[in-house]
């Protein structure tokens, strides 16, 4: 049996070597192929032989224990690099086991040891003792300090105009009046129970948490006292006292422990809003959240779970408001502006509101048309915090026209690691009956769950939370603070046409003295947007989206349109990756976009606009002995021209330096996490053509006919460009 397996497995690595380099020759490469594979063998080999013989001599009842304990801890710490899980759970461990057997001998008094193993017994109870608290102390830390990132837009000497409209995250004038509505049955908050305000019937999704019956399920349905046929409309209420009618938001948490409620979490932007006039109401879904006994994962469609009953249990609150707000003897009655409605969500929550948008408009529910839908709410606007992106009926994803948009993610977050809301900002759709607009917004320093008081800190529970890097997260103040202002400036624009908020979404400097300070990337795109590329039409790199526009580089060390990437997955559209090194060629690069005549009426009122990010990659990769992707900020030139050749130029750093990517240890150790430690995120970036003209009135704006990206003022890099077109600059008033 020996021999067979021998000469078996010798073949098969022999094979496999020469068929893998057999394409650049024999030879040499087989050989050395063939003794990394025999290396592999014997080390494996010997490992797992060790360790049979070992576990061999160990009595049956430390096996036992030794091997549940193992088992226990990968079942929490099982994520990760299999080197770090062997350092902690073995070493975790075996520091324990030492120092048990250390101590376990000595209590005894050494009776049975001799003076060899009392000495073994002490070193190993030494051994143990320093390695658990070494351990104890990086497990309990809050982290470590990492070095401040760049910021690109404060360096450069951009003179952005401040918004002449007070700070939107101040209180209003009105007083803030609070109430409650539920089934009055709540097993668990009086709120919902009998001290509910109003009481309201439940509803039946079982159509959508069909994993609610599955493994588990009965314990759920005992901790909440009904199944999914009886779903709860429940929900806090901060309202103006005033007789209105006032605009409505609806504000949904995400997943969190369902024992842990986090319908309460927003009460901070509740009061803010109810002041300035706005109701806003958390509902509560924490009955389709996670606990440690029960999950409502669908086996049969694990990509569904419970999201869409997220945003339709929304839509059904919708009903009940718009039925309270034509019943005379209901205290909201009359209070509430049907016609102004707003959806706001963290988390899966941040999804759901987007599905909302979506089932609002359609008849039948798209997993299972015998459920149809009848709401055609006026929805105006979407917020989604750090949302997640899994929702996939029949095979694609989730879509939102004409809604005004708007999501934010922290760079820090230790959930939602990738910023997944904008993959969904990219579906958000116009079709220019009406003016809409959405916005992202990336903030350096902010993690997943202190947009939510109830969440706090670490975005993951007991022992993941002591793997976390928490030290370089921002005092969830302020980062509630940033919430506070562009939540609140984005429902004045959607709910009360106040457009004089709108650069804000543009730009984070034209209301920096709300802020707090720390990096920020916006990106902003609006029914007014023409786009000349925005490379999502084909494989062609010398063409561009708007019929007729071409594209040609020229001394590009690097130049193709590919999928975004991000942390996991990627932005679900393509770019193009123009990569430059004037150290290695002696002519400067550039990439101009050629526009076809006719094809724009342009003015003074309009902008050039684009996205930019760095990519992160090493500039010229034919150069060996290079060094890798620049660190630094970067900085190019833009460049426009007419038909007879007039031209005008700006640098980038004119609006601001382009931001490099920001590097973030989210864990106390990279080899305790498999997650890319920084992504490319879009940095949109404007210039007036009016700033081109007065440059050299010279230009001709209509008759415009390129826009050229020289790379003279970088020596090096390779960046992202996306999204370019023009802007008409509307009244912001």
């Amino acid at each position: 049996a020996s021999a067979a397996l021998l000469i078996f497995s010798s073949l098969f690595i022999l094979t496999a070597a020469y068929n893998r380099v057999f394409l650049t020759g024999p030879g040499f490469g087989v050989f050395l192929a063939v003794l990394k594979q025999i290396g592999y063998l014997i080390l494996f080999s010997t490992a797992v032989l060790l360790t049979v013989r070992l576990i061999r001599h160990f009595p049956a009842l430390f096996t036992l224990i030794l091997v549940a304990t193992l088992a226990v801890l990968d079942f929490h710490f099982g994520r990760g690099e299999w080197e770090a899980q062997l350092l902690m759970i073995g070493g975790v461990s075996a520091a324990v086991a030492l120092f048990g057997a250390g101590i376990g001998v000595l209590m005894r008094g050494g009776r049975d040891a001799t003076g060899i193993q009392r000495k073994v017994a002490i070193s190993g109870s030494f051994i143990g003792a320093i390695a658990l608290l070494a351990g104890g102390y990086l497990f309990l830390r809050a982290g470590h300090d990492v070095p401040e990132p760049y910021n690109a837009a404060q360096l450069s000497n951009a003179d952005i105009r401040e918004i002449e409209l007070p700070d939107p995250s101040l209180p209003g004038d009105l007083s803030v009046l609070t109430v409650t509505y539920g089934s009055g049955k709540d097993r668990h908050r009086t709120v919902y129970a009998e001290e509910a305000d109003l009481i309201t019937k439940p509803v039946d999704g079982s159509l959508m948490v069909e994993g609610w019956d599955k493994n588990t399920g009965w314990a759920r349905t005992q901790y909440w006292g009904f199944g999914p046929e009886a779903l709860p409309i429940q929900g806090r209420v901060w309202y103006p006292d005033g007789g209105g009618p006032f605009p409505l938001v609806l504000m949904v948490h995400g997943n969190h422990s369902m024992e842990e409620f986090s319908d309460s979490g927003y009460a901070y932007i509740g009061n803010l809003l109810a002041s300035r006039g706005i109701i806003l109401v958390s509902v509560d879904q924490n009955f389709l959240n996670s606990s440690f006994s029960s999950r409502l994962d669908d086996g049969s469609r694990p990509w569904l779970m419970e999201l869409d009953a997220r945003g339709w249990l929304l839509l059904e609150h919708l009903k009940v408001w718009d039925d309270w707000n034509i019943q005379p003897d209901n205290p909201f009655f009359g209070k509430v502006d049907m016609d102004r409605i707003a959806l706001m969500g963290h988390s899966r929550g941040g999804e759901a509101v987007a599905i909302a948008a979506m089932f609002n408009r359609f008849t039948h529910y798209p997993d299972d048309a015998s459920l149809t839908f009848d709401y055609q709410f006026n929805i105006r606007g979407v917020v989604a915090i750090a949302p997640v992106d899994r929702y996939l009926p029949a095979g694609l994803w989730t879509t939102v026209p004409d809604v005004n948009y708007f999501v934010l993610h922290g760079s820090h977050d230790a959930d939602v690691q990738s910023f997944r809301g904008s993959r969904q900002f990219e579906r958000v759709s116009f079709t220019g009956e009406q003016y809409n607009f959405k916005a992202g917004l990336y903030i350096y320093g902010a993690n997943h769950g202190q947009f939510n008081s109830v969440w706090g800190r670490a975005d993951t529970s007991f022992p993941g939370k002591n793997l976390l890097n928490l030290q370089d997260i921002m005092p969830g103040k302020d980062q509630r603070k940033i919430g506070e202002v562009y939540m609140s400036a984005f429902l004045e624009i959607c709910l009360r046409d106040k457009r004089g908020y709108g650069p804000l979404f543009r730009d984070y400097r034209a209301g920096r003295e709300w802020l707090p300070e720390t990096v920020y990337l916006n990106h902003f795109e609006d029914t007014t947007y023409e786009y000349l590329a925005t490379y999502d039409e084909d494989i062609d790199v010398t063409t561009g989206t708007s019929p007729g526009t071409a594209t040609s580089g020229e001394n590009l060390t690097r130049w193709r349109e590919r999928r975004v990437a991000l942390k996991q997955n990627d932005k679900a559209t393509n770019a193009v990756y123009l990569g430059w090194d004037n150290e290695s060629l002696a002519d400067t690069a550039s990439y101009t976009i050629t526009i076809p005549p006719g094809a724009f009426t342009l003015g003074h009122d309009h902008n050039l606009v684009f996205t930019l990010a760095d990519a992160k990659e090493k500039p010229n990769p034919k150069n060996k002995e290079a060094e890798g992707a620049p660190t630094d900020p970067l900085d190019l030139t833009v460049e426009v021209t007419d038909s007879t050749g007039n031209g005008s130029r700006f640098p980038l750093s004119r609006f601001s330096l382009l931001q490099p990517q920001l590097v973030v240890q989210v864990r106390k150790a990279d080899m305790f996490s498999t997650i890319k430690k920084s992504e490319p995120v879009y940095q949109g970036f404007e210039f007036p053509l009016s700033d081109f003209i007065e440059s050299n009135p010279n230009l001709d704006i209509g008759s415009l006919r390129g826009v050229r990206f020289v790379f003279d003022r970088s020596p090096r890099g390779v960046v992202i460009l996306d999204n370019v077109g023009f802007r008409k600059r509307m009244d912001d008033k």
